[in-house]
Parts: C-alpha cells; sequence; structure tokens
C-alpha cells in the first residue's frame, strides 16, 4: 500500500510541476517592472534579494534598462561581499560597453572592493574623461586620494559626487570619513547623521 501511495504522489506531482512552471512562466515580470523590485529590494537592504531580481532585468531588450540592472547587479553583488563575481559582471559589462562611464565606474568600484586600487583610480578619471558629472566616478576618485592621504582633494570629490547624487548614501558616508580624517569632527558628525 505504501509503494502505490509513493507512486500516485509521484504521478501526482510529475503531472503538476509543468502545469505549476507554466503558471509561474505567464506571471514572471517585465524586464522593467523587475527592475523596479529590484531597486525597492535593494532600497530595503535586501541585497541577496535583489542581485537574484536584478540578473533577471539583465535580460531586458531595453539597453537602459538592461544597463540599470547590470549597475544594481554589480553593486548588490558588491554589497554582499562577493567581490570576485562583482569583478567579473563589472569586467564583462565593460568589455561589452568600453565607452559607458556608468559601467567604467562600476568597473572602478569592483576593482576597489578587489584591492586594485591604481587601476581603480585609472578607471575612475576615465569614467570622469568621458562624463565629468558622474557621481559614482567622483566618489570613487575621492575615495581614492583619501587612502593617499590627499585629503583635500578627496573631499572636492566627494562633495561634488554628494551634490549630484544626494540619495546614495555610500557617498555621504565618504564625505564623513574624509571630513573625520581632516579632524572637523563636528562636520563628520553632522555628515554621519546625515548618512544614517
Amino acid at each position: 500500500m505504501r509503494a502505490s501511495a509513493r507512486l500516485a504522489l509521484i504521478g501526482f506531482c510529475a503531472l503538476w510541476v509543468p502545469s505549476g512552471l507554466v503558471a509561474r512562466s505567464q506571471q514572471l515580470p517585465s524586464a522593467e517592472t523587475a527592475l523596479q523590485q529590484a531597486d525597492a529590494m535593494f532600497a530595503e537592504g535586501r541585497y541577496g534579494e535583489a542581485r537574484e531580481v536584478y540578473r533577471l532585468a539583465l535580460a531586458a531588450e531595453d539597453r537602459q534598462v538592461s544597463s540599470r540592472a547590470a549597475t544594481g547587479l554589480v553593486l548588490s553583488l558588491l554589497r554582499v561581499a562577493e567581490f570576485a563575481t562583482a569583478y567579473k559582471e563589472a569586467h564583462d559589462l565593460r568589455q561589452a560597453q568600453p565607452d559607458d562611464p556608468v559601467i567604467a565606474a562600476l568597473y572602478g568600484d569592483a576593482l576597489w572592493a578587489s584591492g586594485v586600487f591604481e587601476q581603480a583610480e585609472t578607471t575612475f578619471l576615465a569614467a570622469l574623461s568621458r562624463d565629468p558629472a558622474h557621481a559614482r566616478a567622483r566618489h570613487g576618485l575621492a575615495r581614492s586620494l583619501a587612502a593617499q592621504n590627499r585629503l583635500t582633494a578627496a573631499l572636492v570629490e566627494a562633495q561634488e559626487a554628494v551634490r549630484l547624487d544626494p540619495l546614495t548614501s555610500d557617498f555621504r558616508y565618504t564625505l564623513a570619513y574624509i571630513h573625520e580624517r581632516m579632524g572637523r569632527f563636528d562636520t563628520a558628525a553632522e555628515a554621519y547623521t546625515r548618512y544614517v
């Protein structure tokens, strides 16, 4: 009796799974919807979940959507400390779109996270040569300059990154960190408060 019950269950599952997959495939979100969902997850700090949804949105035919998805994917990978994968994704993107300053800045972030600091700085500068108003590249350059103890120049770049993109918390954190390194503790505390 048990063997026959198992066979019946296996048969039911075999019939049920394909229909379940068909129902799921009909419910798959569009790339734009997936991108919006992933952005919301990222904003909530659900980086691992966002990473997977960004992967879905990468398949978009709209290059702007796929580029935004790629950006989210690399940033999500960096947030969950998957540095090698982030580097690979950013490198592949850079190979496919070598003139895109957004991807260049992401590649610089991946290089920075991998400890390849000089090449990261060169990449940030290359991104800025294509788009001087690119906030992520400004931020990357600010971190690079701060690491070299060139704090005044780093402060200028960090302030510009925050001015260009006041909602990205990483930029505010870097600005606060530079103020702290310069001994401007009141200003650093205020900047850290804004970061939080």
